[in-house]
């Protein structure tokens, strides 16, 4: 769908009723990728907001849905950042991105991993410690990827771009 499309379906949709709330972060996405930034900026900043309250689902998908949104929303304000040239607020969103933003156990990482979007765009300015310190603090939070994260740390050490497959694209 078109950020168009996208807009036009939440406006039909009743505020913050369900399909509203899970469409947020393809409607954020969309503006980015059409390169309408402030409302990239606006919907990825409604993101964050939304991760950090409680919200109508079950209380486990609750987390994991919360979880999904402070990731995505601070890894588009960080590249938002980075396209505006602040290097340290990208950094600093990329680490936000996988900090609950309480005592909430949140599932910060989707089962398929981190999308590594933004740690790619700041491997490619020269950005490699911050890069690491982010995958390093993922492993904790992705068990089941720890095999795949030691891997990109180690290309990251060795001067190499990791390849980060579909963890770019969702």
């Amino acid at each position: 769908m078109s950020l168009s499309e996208f807009e036009k379906a939440l406006e039909l949709a009743p505020e913050n009723s369900k399909w509203s709330t899970i469409a947020l972060p393809s409607v954020a996405k969309a503006a980015f990728d059409a390169g309408e930034n402030q409302k990239a900026q606006f919907y990825a900043e409604e993101l964050v907001s939304r991760g950090c309250q409680q919200f109508e689902f079950r209380a486990n998908k609750n987390n994991v849905m919360r979880g999904y949104f402070i990731h995505q929303g601070n890894l588009l304000l960080g590249r938002l950042a980075l396209g505006r040239g602040d290097i340290e607020e990208a950094k600093r969103h990329l680490m936000l991105a996988i900090t609950p933003p309480d005592c909430n156990p949140l599932i910060l990482i989707p089962p398929s991993g981190p999308n590594a979007s933004l740690a790619k765009a700041l491997l490619q300015i020269g950005e490699r410690d911050c890069v690491i310190q982010y995958f390093q603090q993922c492993a904790q939070l992705w068990l089941t990827g720890r095999d795949v994260l030691a891997r990109w740390i180690s290309d990251i050490q060795n001067k190499k771009m990791p390849n980060f497959g579909g963890n770019l694209f969702y």
